[in-house]
């Protein structure tokens, strides 16, 4: 399967699909932790997942490592094997689903 537009650059660089300040994201993470009615969530579980999948996904830790600002061995010890590929591609290629307006 390919991966999305926007998160995997024409030089299979990955890339940020979202271009948000530090304070945006927060903002934007804290309401959507209010929204789904989390009181708390474990410290960064957004960064941990996505870790997790483009590791899998790319099976390129030392681009994957780059992208995160992490070693190539930070990554390894902490995501290696946690998901696999299949379900890393799965993962990848989510999109909201399209309103149909009556």
């Amino acid at each position: 399967m390919p991966a999305r537009a926007g998160v995997v650059g024409s030089g299979g660089e990955i890339k940020s699909p979202l271009k948000l300040s530090h304070v945006t994201r927060r903002r934007y993470l804290r309401a959507l932790r209010e929204f789904l009615g989390f009181k708390r969530w474990p410290q960064d579980i957004l960064r941990h997942t996505a870790a997790s999948n483009l590791l899998a996904f790319h099976q390129d830790a030392g681009k994957v490592a780059s992208f995160l600002g992490h070693s190539a061995g930070t990554l390894l010890r902490n995501y290696k094997a946690l998901i696999f590929k299949e379900d890393a591609e799965k993962w990848m290629n989510l999109s909201p689903r399209k309103r149909h307006h009556t």
